[in-house]
């Protein structure tokens, strides 16, 4: 009697297993209809694409200043034209609606303010909404634009991503919730986003660069910097110059060092890495931990105060810990820039690295 019940109870766990595996095959079946990899990412069906409206071309010599405004599309921008610019304008229809090129043509001509076309020394793109309506009917338009090295943007788009490359000049660029990426720039540059990310690489110059809740990614920078995050992570390698940056809840992350350093946090932590201290560094925290690495032939004065305070043995270091070891200060090599790093409630920890 009790072969019979075991055999039966095996039989109930194969049938479940069987039942379990059928909902998983189905599962994944409905992910692979639904989903479809495209060179450009992930693109999910039911959702419209981008179609190629028009392609202009201009003499790149005679474009000195880009002028771009849409809502809700990307603008991408390289400085790599060689004799002709050109300006690719791209349209889908918002809310998953799939138009054809001539229904975007026919609704940008009916309810948006849309020009592509030079004027002077600048290319001007507008694709800006002058009718108010269902967001079932409306467009997203995105520009794909080359021009020469030399030439200074001034961008704004309501909701999608904005990425430059190898321009010299100005660059004025704001988006009100998509992600920001520049590489190769120089100049002044200003861009700020609502809520994207932002990445910036092998750029030098005046930067700065703002974004209400996304993180913010720095490498190989040079120049004038300054970031800024209300409530994400603030990453940065190879920064030579002076760098500023503050969040109000993240963490800041910095490597390879070389530049004055003003760095702050709500409630992060914060961890840098110094290759040279020959500048001022001033970090603070609310409540996060503070930990520093810095040469060990660094001539520096600091003055240190966290919740316990504790720094590596080394030659040249002067050091007076107060009994409740919260408050340090000192010299190193005889003083020189000044280290002042404070935390309320976390604990200073600096490391002196090869020379």
């Amino acid at each position: 009697m009790l072969s019979i019940i075991n055999r039966i109870n095996l039989k109930q766990i194969q049938m479940r297993k069987l039942v379990f595996a059928s909902i998983c095959a189905g599962l994944a079946a409905f992910s692979l209809s639904c989903i479809s990899v495209e060179s450009n990412g992930v693109h999910f069906k039911g959702q419209s694409e981008e179609i190629s409206l028009m392609t202009k071309s201009f003499n790149a010599g005679s474009i000195g200043n880009v002028k771009a405004i849409t809502s809700g599309g990307n603008i991408s921008i390289d400085g790599d034209a060689v004799g002709q610019a050109t300006i690719e304008v791209l349209g889908r229809g918002n809310n998953g609606k799939n138009y054809s090129k001539e229904e975007i043509m026919e609704i940008l001509k009916n309810d948006y303010e849309f020009s592509v076309d030079k004027e002077g020394n600048t290319l001007t793109a507008i694709a800006r909404r002058t009718k108010s309506g269902s967001w079932n009917k409306s467009v997203s338009i995105s520009y794909i634009i080359h021009v020469s090295h030399e030439v200074a943007t001034d961008l704004k788009t309501s909701g999608g991503n904005i990425r430059l490359s190898a321009l010299k000049g100005d660059q004025n660029f704001s988006t009100s919730g998509g992600n920001i990426r520049f590489d190769g720039l120089s100049g002044q540059v200003t861009g700020r986003t609502s809520g994207g990310n932002i990445e910036a690489t092998q750029s030098g110059g005046d930067i700065q660069a703002t974004t209400s809740g996304g993180n913010i990614k720095m490498e190989d920078l040079k120049g004038n910097i300054e970031m800024r995050t209300s409530g994400g992570n603030i990453s940065g390698n190879s920064i030579n110059g002076n760098l500023s940056v503050s969040t109000s809840g993240g963490n800041i992350s910095l490597a390879d060092i070389a530049a004055t350093l003003k760095g702050n946090t709500s409630g992060g932590m914060i961890k840098a890495d110094f290759s040279s201290f020959q500048n001022n560094a001033s970090l603070s925290t609310s409540g996060g931990n503070i930990s520093l690495s810095i040469p060990a032939n660094t001539k520096m004065n600091f003055d240190i105060k966290g919740s316990h305070v504790s720094m590596a043995q080394v030659n040249g270091l002067q050091v007076q810990i107060n009994k409740q070891k919260d408050h340090a200060t000192g010299q190193l090599n005889g003083g020189g820039p000044s280290l002042d790093a404070r935390t309320s409630g976390g604990t200073v920890k600096i490391d002196f690295g090869a020379n």
